[in-house]
């Protein structure tokens, strides 16, 4: 059995790790706490008034659709999920529904929160693709995106190499040898003239790029692509 003491630490506890995990749309953290939380709801509740339960649901509930809202879901969406737990609480009169109340509240706003971010990181991904295209014939620097797309570098690095395996200047190399590929097709081109166009510092500098991104230099492969012709 779980002494009144004993149980006021958990809940404390257990609801700051829970916030936690609803703020990181963390769904595999979530779901160690809420088998904490089973055993704990089923042994230490019984003694507590029902009214009193609820107003602890309530305001758990506003906590969590607070959290919610830091992390990226909108207010309105956030207010809904509020309205239609709250109502459900006071429709219960037993603690285990109340406590079933508060696993699925927790699981569906974690998972709110979970594609917010998602959506919000494929968001970004596509923005920092466009101005890589806008700016192909240009000198890009992840610096320049950061301030472009309004998110500290680091973090932009890792959330794009999170959603598309690479980071972004591997991004940049390979968007830009592709457009130099393109390029090649043009017979009146030189390299001199493809390597300029992508804002190269010089020769040596494209050759290298072209080399680490095609595994062959510049030259060989426009002599094999000409030989194919």
């Amino acid at each position: 059995t779980i002494k009144k003491d004993d149980t006021g630490f958990f809940l404390r506890a257990f609801q700051r790790a829970a916030l936690e995990a609803v703020g990181k749309g963390d769904t595999d953290s979530l779901d160690k706490l809420l088998k904490a939380f089973v055993f704990w709801g089923s042994n230490s509740t019984a003694s507590i008034a029902l009214r009193k339960q609820k107003n602890r649901f309530i305001a758990f509930c506003t906590l969590i659709c607070d959290k919610a809202c830091l992390s990226g879901v909108s207010g309105a969406a956030s207010n809904d999920i509020w309205e239609k737990y709250t109502q459900l609480c006071e429709d219960s009169y037993t603690a285990e529904k109340i406590n079933a109340l508060t696993i699925r509240l927790l699981m569906e706003m974690t998972l709110t929160v979970k594609r917010r971010k998602t959506e919000k990181s494929v968001d970004t991904v596509e923005r920092v693709k466009a101005y890589v295209e806008k700016h192909l014939h240009e000198r890009i620097s992840v610096s320049k995106i950061s301030k472009h797309v309004g998110l500290n570098a680091n973090y932009l690095n890792i959330t794009f190499k999170k959603q598309t395996g690479q980071n972004i200047t591997e991004y940049i190399r390979e968007q830009k040898i592709e457009e130099a590929k393109r390029l090649m097709k043009d017979k009146n081109m030189t390299l001199s003239d493809i390597w300029t166009q992508l804002a190269y510092y010089d020769q040596s500098h494209f050759s290298k790029a072209f080399k680490t991104q095609t595994g062959i230099t510049p030259k060989r492969y426009l002599s094999m692509n000409n030989n194919h012709d």
